[in-house]
């Protein structure tokens, strides 16, 4: 039984760090750009939620496959960053 407690314990926290990334991630791509109503992309979160945008069609998805794809895509911000964000699939 305390292996089962610290397990829930463990998936709880898990679950609060990943709730506390996608709220930084949805921060910082409102500051890039605008509220999802107002871009006419999605944006697809690793846990599966997606922000639609306001194109019922909309030209691309932008994939956010882990809770730092963001960060490792736009720190140091460079053009380099980018590329290897998306080549080690952290981003699609």
């Amino acid at each position: 039984m305390p292996d089962a407690l610290a397990s829930i314990a463990e998936q709880t926290a898990q679950s609060r760090a990943y709730d506390g990334a996608l709220s930084r991630c949805r921060v910082v791509l409102a500051a890039l750009f605008g509220e999802p109503h107002g871009r006419t992309f999605d944006v697809k979160f690793w846990d599966g939620s997606v922000d639609r945008g306001s194109n019922p069609h909309p030209p691309f998805t932008l994939v956010l496959n882990r809770p730092a794809s963001l960060r490792r895509m736009l720190l140091p911000p460079n053009e380099l960053s980018i590329v290897e964000s998306y080549i080690s699939g952290d981003t699609e």
